[in-house]
């Protein structure tokens, strides 16, 4: 799971018009955060990750008077924030551990 794959996602959806617009208002960052980090390869930190993974899940649960999203991107919704979620499991395991 990269930030590129979330981007795009909720770019499709609609919901971000632009990496500025995802860095500054999703990821609570600078707005050349996204832009630089795929640049660089960096991998987002858990603060990143955490903050990123409670804005989606919180769209995806919310009801349809709530906020005007389309059903189909409710349920990709859904799917991302399951998948950032696993990510956020998979960095505070530590290495060799196995879920037990």
């Amino acid at each position: 799971m990269t930030l590129r794959l979330i981007y795009n996602s909720l770019h499709a959806a609609g919901l971000v018009t632009s990496q500025r617009q995802f860095s500054r208002e999703w990821l609570q960052k600078q707005p050349s955060y996204y832009s630089s980090s795929v640049s660089r390869s960096r991998e987002p930190s858990l603060q990143v990750l955490f903050i990123i993974y409670d804005r989606i899940r919180r769209m995806a649960l919310s009801s349809a008077d709530d906020i005007e999203i389309p059903c189909q991107h409710r349920k990709q919704l859904r799917r991302l924030a399951v998948e950032i979620r696993n990510l956020i499991g998979q960095r505070l395991s530590p290495p060799g551990s196995s879920g037990c």
